[in-house]
């Protein structure tokens, strides 16, 4: 968050912050812990437009980020493809 106040004078749309583990070279690996801290869009967006009729908005992975969670009623993270996959077709029994 830090370091998205200090790029937003640079109008940088995205700042990712990839939180690692491990000590040395071999054992270094990122983690699922993935955070994307975005611009909010300018104007409404679909998803702003379809919570404020209130319909069930649910954001899958990083979409929620991507969107600075403006215009989501829910979201569901996972780490990996398939557990993303997993989480959208969850979703998807749920609305």
């Amino acid at each position: 968050r830090s370091v998205r106040r200090l790029v937003d004078p640079l109008k940088i749309g995205r700042v990712t912050a990839r939180p690692c583990v491990g000590e040395t070279k071999a054992t270094f690996q990122r983690t699922h812990n993935r955070r994307d801290y975005a611009v909010p869009p300018p104007e409404p967006t679909l998803l702003d437009r379809l919570t404020g009729r209130g319909s069930k908005v649910i954001a899958v992975g990083k979409i929620g980020d991507i969107f600075a969670h403006r215009g989501i009623s829910q979201v569901r993270k996972a780490g990996g493809n398939m557990a993303m996959f997993d989480e959208a077709l969850g979703a998807m029994d749920d609305a």
